[in-house]
């Protein structure tokens, strides 16, 4: 378990009869924004109180605990939703413009806005577009695919917005969309776990709380479906690769984690960057199914190299392609590659438990048929 630090900290004791707990047991809340989870955690500016400020600046966020906090108070950290996460790759793709760009434009549809600046008319066309929306701010999709009237348009360095009477609908939409992005955060990820606990923790998520969509993988074989979005699947908790992929990659950046989405010919997966190394990681394949392991999620999905990928999956190595780019445009553009095999212990095997504190994780491995337990470093 890895401690980050909190560059401010938000403490509100709060009353828990509602949350089914005796009213005798203070709780206090320390809300971590997902935006700066990677260096020093903040609060986004409409969570601050001054009045409930740390006077003492920056404190580990570990380090709050029954035993250590003053009151003797239970302390929980929890995230808070971050409407600005946009992948390292995918900036250098589409350029600084495009992503202040694409902020800019969630910004005021969280908010309700008519209008948004914009650096050109390439970053405006860019950031309305309908990839970026789909992997970055997931709920807009509904805009492509529902009964929506909302117009995008260009004018002079500014986008418009026109609602056309929806505004009211999308806003509710989108609130209930951070309640449910936040809620899967809190209840399966603490901001104290290092990258690694955060990737296994979703993914494990993933395993149990989808199913594959096999009607809708029919279906788009026969018509186009614009349907097919991150949005859709989360709601609906099926999906195809593209989805379940898009799914994974948003709750990792939310929670601070390097990720984009990456494929091979058929089918999607994430390239996920852990303690400086890339990685595969394929939630679809991951999903946990009752007829086989009884149900456990398999780790041979989990954390993969390049060759893992090309021996599981048959696509070779060199058509790989991320950020929406093909094979030979992506090599063109970036220099990526999953070589690293400190996790290949996890191949052929099934997930047991994980013991942050220890840094351990029980898997059962299918060739020596036996539990194991692996070390990882944070």
């Amino acid at each position: 378990m890895k401690i980050r630090l909190i560059s401010a900290i938000l403490i509100t004791a709060i009353s828990l009869s509602a949350c089914g707990k005796s009213t005798g047991d203070a709780l206090e809340d320390i809300i971590v924004s997902t935006e700066e989870v990677l260096a020093s955690p903040a609060l986004l500016p409409s969570e601050m109180n001054s009045s409930n400020a740390s006077e003492s600046g920056d404190i580990p966020a570990e380090e709050v605990s029954d035993e250590e906090s003053p009151d003797k108070t239970n302390v929980a950290v929890k995230f808070v939703f971050n409407p600005h996460v946009f992948s390292e790759r995918d900036t250098i793709r589409w350029g600084e413009d495009t992503r202040e760009t694409f902020f800019n434009f969630v910004d005021a549809l969280r908010n309700g806005d008519e209008t948004f600046e914009c650096a050109s008319e390439k970053a405006f066309y860019n950031a309305t577009g309908g990839r970026l929306i789909n992997y970055y701010f997931p709920v807009a999709s509904v805009f492509f695919y529902q009964d929506y009237d909302i117009v995008f348009t260009y004018d002079e360095g500014i986008g418009r917005i026109d609602y056309n009477g929806d505004k009211e609908r999308f806003l509710e939409t989108e609130k209930e969309f951070e309640r449910v992005v936040t809620d899967i955060l809190n209840e399966n990820v603490k901001p104290s776990y290092s990258d690694f606990e955060k990737a296994m923790a979703l993914y494990l998520y993933m395993s149990t709380a989808y199913t594959y969509d096999f009607d809708m993988y029919e279906i788009m074989y026969t018509r186009y479906c614009e349907e097919i979005t991150t949005y859709r699947a989360m709601v609906e908790k099926m999906g195809i690769c593209q989805e379940l992929s898009g799914i994974y990659n948003y709750l990792l950046l939310q929670c601070g984690v390097e990720s984009d989405v990456i494929g091979g010919s058929d089918h999607q997966w994430n390239f996920v960057n852990i303690n400086g190394k890339d990685y595969h990681i394929d939630p679809t394949w991951g999903l946990s199914n009752p007829y086989i392991e009884d149900g456990k999620t398999p780790l041979e999905y989990f954390l993969m190299t390049d060759e893992d990928r090309e021996a599981n999956s048959g696509y070779l190595i060199n058509t790989f392609g991320i950020c929406g780019l093909d094979g030979t445009e992506s090599r063109e553009m970036f220099d990526f590659a999953a070589t690293d095999e400190s996790f290949k212990p996890f191949r052929l095997s099934y997930f047991i438990d994980m013991d942050t504190d220890k840094n351990i994780v029980t898997y059962y491995d299918f060739i020596r048929d036996e539990t194991q337990t692996f070390q990882y470093v944070d």
